[in-house]
């Protein structure tokens, strides 16, 4: 064992840990961070070269990580898969996360999620929808996001009945959307073509979208989505909307999801990611150029035509 790596004094409480090294290094953790527990355990054994190690937040979280996925890797410099170096919005936020000992499931269990789904141009455009609104994640690796219902619970507007796997359908064919419902549609009706801006599909999206499409007697919704069931992320409304096959409705909107996060899942720390953005009323034209969508006297995008099982 080495002595300089027996601690000379430590000061524990329920909230932290503080070790004091013979050659004067202090090192304090708290309750909440990823090698707290970590730290707690070494010292309870007296592994204490192992310790020191755990006081450096991207050996203690990549030790973490390889528990989550065993095919993928941390270091400071960056995420790797299968040894390849992958660069994206998340690896970044998990980069992030690791230099300041922050816990990154979430953001694992995202990630393999993520790989899941079967469209390698769906997982690029959810990365870039992340990157854009920074929606929250569930400890799960789901994510949160908002959508706009009539004041009955049904879905705005109308879609085909035979293509609902899961879910209540009026002779209408608009979908009910009741807290805790889970809803779920044929994946190939979905459009994925995120160049046709309303199409098939069921709809999710930011606060500002979701609120510029709500009706006036309308209903604000929480949805809980898996990363697997997103097919498409259009261009219009400035990236801000998506489509999915499937989605889970967690509850009715109170308050901005950063807010209401830690309500949500039974005192679950959730990470928030959102921002408000103030340019809603651009969309994005196939040549990258925006251009303006106009709006109802209810605030409503103007659309050709309505988006089914929206």
């Amino acid at each position: 064992m080495n002595s300089n790596n027996t601690p000379r004094a430590v000061i524990q409480t329920n909230d932290s840990i503080t070790v004091a090294y013979p050659d004067n290094k202090v090192f304090t953790v708290s309750n909440g961070q990823a090698h707290f527990k970590g730290v707690k355990n070494a010292l309870l054994n007296k592994a204490y070269d192992s310790l020191r190690e755990l006081f450096t937040p991207a050996t203690a979280i990549a030790k973490n990580f390889r528990l989550h996925a065993g095919n993928v890797s941390v270091t400071e410099t960056g995420v790797f898969r299968n040894g390849v170096e992958v660069n994206n919005h998340v690896c970044d936020r998990i980069v992030e996360f690791l230099r300041e000992g922050l816990d990154f499931r979430p953001l694992v269990n995202f990630m393999v999620k993520l790989d899941a789904n079967p469209s390698r141009r769906a997982i690029e455009e959810l990365y870039r929808f992340l990157e854009h609104k920074k929606m929250p994640l569930t400890p799960s690796g789901n994510f949160l996001a908002y959508k706009a219902v009539r004041g009955d619970f049904y879905s705005i507007t109308c879609g085909q009945k035979d293509k609902v796997l899961n879910g209540v359908v009026n002779s209408e064919g608009r979908i009910l959307n009741s807290v805790g419902a889970e809803i779920e549609v044929t994946r190939n009706y979905v459009d994925d073509d995120r160049a046709r801006g309303c199409s098939s599909g069921l709809h999710a999206g930011s606060l500002d979208y979701a609120s510029g499409f709500r009706p006036a007697d309308g209903l604000l919704l929480i949805v809980e989505i898996n990363p697997a069931d997103v097919v498409s992320v259009p261009d219009d409304c400035n990236c801000q909307k998506l489509r999915t096959s499937k989605y889970k409705v967690v509850g009715e909107y109170q308050r901005p999801l950063t807010e209401a996060l830690n309500s949500q899942y039974d005192g679950d720390e959730l990470e928030g990611w959102i921002e408000d953005d103030d340019d809603m009323d651009y969309g994005k034209k196939p040549d990258g150029s925006l251009y303006h969508n106009k709006r109802d006297s209810n605030g409503r995008f103007v659309k050709a035509s309505p988006c089914p099982l929206r």
